[in-house]
């Protein structure tokens, strides 16, 4: 009877053991893993090819590959499981490092492989190819890849979202947003940070006030990365509502006061642009001064952008002439150091500014401007008439620009 017990055992400890592993991948805890891994040793469990292979596979979706292969080595039995498990590790890997290097052509091969393999069911394969082909700009490659997942978890899920941001296709990333909310997906922080800066890009403040309200019901404000986020988007969207500059504000604040967070370069920055944006340009520039580090670039272009939102000439061309002993060759800061010289009729110094873009090879960005229509954000690109309503769009716009330069308006330079 003893023997009989002893042997259900051996049996059944190695199915908990695996049980145990799976649930440290669930909750993407390395630390938790190896916890799992010493106790099994402890249980004789060191060449027992289910928990081997079991640790594998969470080496390997927790990132590090080291681990894995070292088991993988040591194995005495290896089974078609134990390949296979090592084999999507070493894919997803290769596949992250030419995600990290932008190598599509190198991306593809790896994609065939993994066809050819039949690991187009492995969730972190895929997941790695969908990350590899946004960071490339192949969108459609990435989003052919990720609709023919049979399985998704949210970081297959935010790592398509996050892509669409990142190229500038916001309205599609607010889809996949909404898709997951369908789907019951457990939305992370990461996912939220991604969704916020596509509110931020897009310029849509109803969008991103929805989110903020949706991160206080469940308590995700204490994260400080989703604060400054929210603070980058109030300052993005904020222009001179007054009322939105109190939210950052009280953002800002929060962070030292209730968290006892100190307030990095990047918080700084977003606080700049939204006072900025807002025309506070002097609370704005003392706030730079009582910056308890050096100001960088990220922190005077938001001051600049403020004092040419809001035609403030003196505190422009100093602002301008700070970034321009950071950053020569940013192209920007000559055009809006151009047009603040314009506004105050100092056409010496306007000529002087464009034949120092012309010597040092500079040239102007196309601009763009966004406008959100019931929901909707539309972009619209210097020069370009792609947009399927143009044929209505132009004629209207023609017409406005003949009424602005009757009334006496003239634009920037």
């Amino acid at each position: 009877m003893k023997s009989n017990a002893v042997g259900l055992w051996n049996k059944t400890l190695p199915v908990i053991i695996a049980g145990l592993i799976q649930a440290c991948i669930g909750i993407g805890s390395l630390r938790h893993g190896k916890c799992v891994h010493g106790w099994s040793n402890g249980f004789g469990m060191s060449i027992d090819i289910l928990v081997v292979t079991s640790l594998i596979d969470m080496y390997g979706k927790l990132d590090d590959i080291e681990s894995a292969s070292q088991l993988f080595n040591r194995m005495p039995t290896r089974n078609l499981v134990s390949w296979n498990t090592i084999l999507s590790g070493y894919m997803a890997c290769f596949l992250q490092g030419c995600a990290q290097l932008s190598s599509l052509c190198n991306g593809k091969v790896l994609h065939g492989s993994v066809l050819r393999r039949g690991l187009e069911s492995n969730i972190i394969v895929t997941t790695a190819l969908v990350d590899l082909y946004v960071k490339s700009g192949a969108l459609k490659l990435a989003s052919s890849v990720f609709d023919a997942m049979k399985e998704k978890n949210v970081i297959s899920w935010t790592t398509m979202l996050m892509g669409l941001v990142q190229n500038g296709h916001a309205e599609e990333a607010f889809r996949i947003f909404c898709q997951m909310q369908e789907e019951r997906v457990d939305v992370n922080a990461v996912t939220f940070v991604s969704l916020i800066h596509g509110c931020a890009y897009a310029g849509s403040l109803k969008k991103g006030r929805s989110i903020h309200a949706y991160l206080t019901r469940k308590g995700f404000l204490f994260d400080e990365i989703l604060r400054t986020a929210l603070i980058d988007m109030y300052g993005k969207c904020a222009c001179s509502r007054s009322g939105l500059v109190e939210d950052g504000l009280n953002l800002f604040h929060t962070v030292r006061g209730e968290h006892g967070i100190l307030p990095n370069k990047k918080h700084y920055a977003c606080l700049v642009d939204l006072l900025g944006r807002a025309g506070k340009l002097e609370e704005a520039e003392a706030l730079i001064e009582q910056m308890p580090f050096e100001p960088d670039s990220a922190v005077f272009e938001a001051l600049l952008s403020g004092c040419q939102m809001h035609k403030n000439i003196n505190i422009g061309i100093k602002t301008a002439h700070k970034l321009l002993s950071l950053d020569a060759m940013n192209p920007g800061i000559y055009v809006v150091l151009s047009n603040i010289y314009a506004e105050g009729g100092r056409w010496s110094e306007v000529d002087y500014v464009r034949d120092l873009m012309r010597k040092r090879g500079l040239r102007k960005t196309p601009g763009y401007s966004m406008i959100e229509v019931a929901y909707m954000v539309h972009t619209f690109l210097a020069g370009d008439d792609s947009h399927p309503y143009w044929d209505g769009i132009y004629p209207m716009l023609e017409d406005l620009r003949k009424q602005i330069e009757d009334s006496g308006c003239v634009p920037d330079t």
